[in-house]
């Protein structure tokens, strides 16, 4: 059952205060229990509930531990927070003399529990905002990869696509209990460790006032088919009834069962859709459409057919990047290859003269599905050939030496952070979410200029460069540390020109998304568009220029040391001496 669904359905027959008397007549028959746990063994299987007057607990049992007696298990015994602990023998005298260890589950009855592994534990430490949590069995948190979920506060992992699932579904509140564990990761853990799941639970139910018991006899209810042993007690009075059900569930006793059911976690099933794309058969001389499988493409080997190669370029708009380069924190988008964090990978794909992105079937197959629509949605027919670079590494199989501004001032800024002191605070990540404008769309220039001036200019550490211009003797307080910068090159003898870049940065930033725009930000898109004709290729030229001053930084801060150096080697005597 859906989580969401089990919430609702839970609120709607379990919901009512049975302390508070507000039952029906129908409730009070306990019909619905049966129904309610064979409704629940598959999707998200509640595995501990506390729920109005419904309670259910779970334990692991090895099968060769089951009773052959299963109805036994209705006079269960159990801890919501069984433990690891010790215990102590004592001497007569009170002296301690032996100790040693004792399980989670050894306390548990009927006996056969005890050998079982519980499947949560409630831990409660009040220093801790939520005070209560549920831990769960090492070996199972470990063996499918879950960890706690800040956000969520489930346990979750991250799957094949790179997506964030909730394994375990929990909500901890003064009201109800309830943890849930997807079937398909319960039932794979059921077979690796050899086990059945018991769930025994009671609800109890009343009407017309708080519950009084008078009468104790309980009668046996079982559905020996699906493997439910509970006992019933009824007590009806003339102002109020009552009635309680106590009992437990086997589930796995059916191993073929478990083994289908653990196959959707154990066993991997490629997905075997795929998408048709326009792209340029250059096998037969045509713009054609082609689905991407394997199967339905060729490769150097194969007999002579009329398939395209799997190499066939893939022609897309531009805005098809716009996704990966606004989602850093989910995608990795590099000069030539994107990827989502801890999932899929395209492999490669460049841009060429007409600004189109373009990469071939062979690795557009290997992306999910899902993600293979969103390129499809961008597809269009070439405007031209693949980029130079790509033809020069995709098929002549040599390195290229054409590298795009944003790709050298990657390398630039890395070394900026290892050679140049006032650049100490770089971030890598940060540096590595440097692309150039792939759109003639303004909003994206603008969020290039902030990311630009955030990474090349927030992170001069200030106070470093006032520092060297105090010690050559040209600090000046008011000025920033670019104009500081500029000064400190200017007092060695440079012109300021060579850092003008720096400043039209943080002039353009400033201008187009530090404020809101007026007629002056206006009027410099205007500008911009007259003389460079799109953003992108006004950012190709700042980025440009961006490079040559961090090369003139790199190369000449030596200079800046050795002035120092020579200012401390003062000649004149000290004050006083003969």
């Amino acid at each position: 059952m859906d989580y969401e669904i089990l919430l609702k359905d839970l609120e709607e027959n379990f919901g009512r205060d049975p302390f508070k008397g507000q039952n029906t007549d129908e409730e009070l028959t306990q019909n619905d229990i049966f129904s309610f746990l064979l409704s629940t063994i598959d999707g998200d299987i509640p595995v501990y509930l506390s729920w109005g007057g419904l309670f259910l607990y779970s334990i692991a049992v090895p099968i060769t531990s089951l009773p052959i007696n299963l109805s036994e298990i209705s006079d269960f015994n159990v801890s919501v927070d069984p433990s690891y602990g010790y215990w102590e023998r004592c001497t007569n005298e009170g002296s301690p003399e032996d100790f040693g260890l004792s399980l989670p589950g050894e306390n548990l009855s009927p006996e056969f529990l005890a050998t079982g592994i519980p499947l949560t534990s409630l831990r409660d430490y009040r220093f801790n905002e939520e005070k209560r949590y549920i831990e769960f069995p090492q070996d199972f948190t470990q063996m499918f990869s879950l960890h706690r979920d800040d956000e969520t506060r489930n346990m979750c992992r991250i799957n094949r696509n790179g997506d964030k699932e909730a394994i375990c579904r929990m909500s901890l509140n003064s009201r109800h209990y309830i943890v849930t564990i997807k079937s398909e990761v319960l039932f794979a853990y059921l077979q690796l460790k050899q086990c059945v799941l018991v769930r025994v639970f009671d609800c109890m139910r009343s009407k017309g006032g708080n519950p009084v018991w008078t009468k104790f006899e309980r009668i046996e209810r079982f559905d020996k088919t699906n493997k439910i042993f509970a006992q019933f007690q009824d007590n009806p009075e003339d102002t109020y009834h009552c009635s309680f059900i106590r009992g437990g569930q086997y589930i796995g006793l059916d191993r073929n069962f478990i083994w289908e059911q653990a196959k959707k976690e154990l066993v991997y099933v490629p997905d075997d859709r795929f998408c048709d794309f326009i792209c340029f058969d250059w096998k037969n001389n045509r713009i054609t459409s082609c689905n991407c499988s394997e199967k339905t493409t060729s490769n150097y080997f194969e007999p002579k057919n009329d398939k395209p190669f799997g190499t066939s370029p893939v022609f897309f708009k531009p805005e098809v990047l716009d996704k990966y380069k606004n989602r850093p924190d989910v995608y990795i988008l590099e000069s030539r290859s994107v990827s989502k964090i801890d999932g899929w990978e395209l492999k490669t794909f460049d841009i060429n003269e007409h600004g189109q992105v373009h990469s071939y079937l062979c690795y557009l197959a290997h992306l999910p599905y899902e993600e293979q629509l969103y390129w499809k949605s961008f597809n269009e027919e070439p405007k031209g050939p693949i980029s130079k670079r790509a033809y020069e590494t995709d098929f002549e199989g040599n390195w290229s030496d054409f590298r795009n501004p944003d790709e050298i001032l990657i390398t630039q800024l890395e070394r900026l952070k290892s050679e140049i002191p006032f650049y100490h605070s770089l971030e890598i990540d940060a540096i590595r979410r440097i692309n150039r404008v792939h759109t003639d769309n303004e909003k994206e220039w603008g969020d290039s200029l902030l990311l630009l001036d955030q990474i090349v200019i927030e992170s001069i550490d200030n106070s470093v460069v006032q520092s060297l211009a105090n010690k050559l003797g040209c600090l000046d307080p008011k000025l920033g540390s670019i104009k500081q910068l500029q000064n400190i090159f200017l007092t060695l003898g440079y012109d300021n020109a060579f850092l003008e870049p720096l400043s039209e940065l943080h002039y353009l930033r400033s201008k187009i998304k530090g404020h809101k725009q007026g007629t002056e930000a206006k009027e410099i898109i205007n500008k911009i568009r007259k003389e460079h004709g799109s953003f992108q290729v006004h950012s190709l030229s700042l980025l440009s220029k961006i490079n040559e001053s961090i090369d003139f930084i790199i190369e000449n801060f030596k200079e800046i040391n050795t002035a120092i150096d020579e200012k401390d080697k003062d000649p004149r005597p000290e004050r006083g001496a003969v």
